[in-house]
């Protein structure tokens, strides 16, 4: 078996969304579309790889480029995007033996480490891998660092009363509660999802936080794929006091960005009723899992909101390559910008 990484222009956009919808592990993040828009608003550069396994172009690897100083470092992907798992994918995995899926996976994960190194000349690389890939050995064979990130995962295939039905008693007695309060849930456009980002932005400002995802690019992405973007807002008396951002994508449903804790008190929280009707809307309309990204925590075990809806844990893996010398500042970025980066789901 054969495989080479040759680089990918705007005419290959089309082969490219091929190969991610071919991709059990893709996701809206992987469109060319996307990646195109989120390079543009991170400030840094595209690098899309193509990847021919014996002739057939069968893998992509989206890499993104960012020169600090006399450093350039590589992101799968970028700081400040709002995504949660990138990295490389492989058309038809789910096709292969395992040991067609290991040969490919090991040979990819080769040149891409190759093209890194002696084309991009990169000294820092970050890639957060997408669900599914759960063998991250040749990372590790080539010395770079694992660390596992978790988010949780409601199973909607036996439909809502099932959803329902697992879930605590407390939970279920404070929906009704807040229900009876005159909260309400809708779905929402252009106008609702401003509101939103807007409720973040005040959210962040109380806690003395630096927002980093730019509201003109979550706008952009709404304007450019309207029908994989849904907007829940929850109302009192005809106010928006917070909402959710979803992403649609193939059978699967991805709690995104929002639920922002409203300005004032309110009892039961309106972020409960939404989170609870994002889940009852996704079984109604055939989605067969929720996914709450970003909110299961890598920290010792303690509550987290959004584990009182009693869903499963999903693991995916972050790898990195960091010389001695850039240690110290991938600290500062582990510390001081990764809690904001996560942070665009309040809990």
């Amino acid at each position: 078996m054969q495989l080479t990484l040759t680089p990918a222009a705007a005419q290959d956009e089309e082969l490219w969304n091929g190969i991610v919808d071919r991709s059990p592990h893709s996701s809206i993040f992987h469109l060319w579309r996307w990646l195109d828009i989120t390079a543009r608003h991170t400030k840094t550069t595209f690098h899309p790889l193509i990847g021919m396994v014996d002739e057939e172009p069968l893998c992509i690897v989206p890499l993104f480029v960012q020169k600090r100083g006399p450093v350039r470092f590589v992101f799968s992907p970028p700081p400040h995007a709002a995504i949660f798992g990138l990295g490389p994918l492989v058309a038809g995995w789910d096709e292969m033996l395992q040991d067609r899926r290991e040969s490919v996976f090991e040979a990819l994960v080769l040149e891409t480490d190759r093209y890194i190194r002696t084309v991009l000349r990169a000294g820092y690389i970050h890639i957060a891998l997408p669900y599914g890939f759960d063998d991250p050995r040749p990372f590790t064979w080539l010395g770079y660092s694992v660390e596992p990130a978790y988010d949780y995962s409601n199973d909607l295939s036996e439909g809502f009363e099932a959803v329902v039905a697992v879930m605590g008693r407390k939970s279920r007695q404070d929906l009704a509660r807040a229900a009876r309060r005159g909260i309400t849930v809708g779905e929402g456009g252009r106008i609702e999802m401003e509101k939103v980002i807007d409720l973040m932005v005040e959210r962040y400002r109380e806690q003395k936080k630096m927002v980093t995802v730019s509201k003109e690019y979550l706008l952009e992405l709404y304007d450019v794929f309207p029908g994989n973007i849904r907007v829940l807002v929850a109302r009192q008396e005809d106010e928006i006091v917070t909402g959710l951002l979803d992403l649609h994508w193939k059978d699967r449903i991805s709690s995104w960005i929002g639920n922002p804790k409203p300005h004032r008190r309110i009892s039961p929280s309106p972020n409960d009723l939404i989170a609870y009707e994002a889940l009852k809307i996704s079984c109604a309309t055939g989605f067969s899992e929720y996914i709450t990204m970003s909110a299961a925590g890598n920290s010792r075990l303690h509550h987290y909101y959004a584990s009182k809806f009693n869903p499963g844990l999903k693991v995916r893996y972050i790898v990195r390559s960091v010389p001695p010398s850039l240690r110290a500042l991938e600290m500062v970025y582990t510390r001081l910008v990764k809690p904001v980066l996560t942070a665009v789901r309040e809990r």
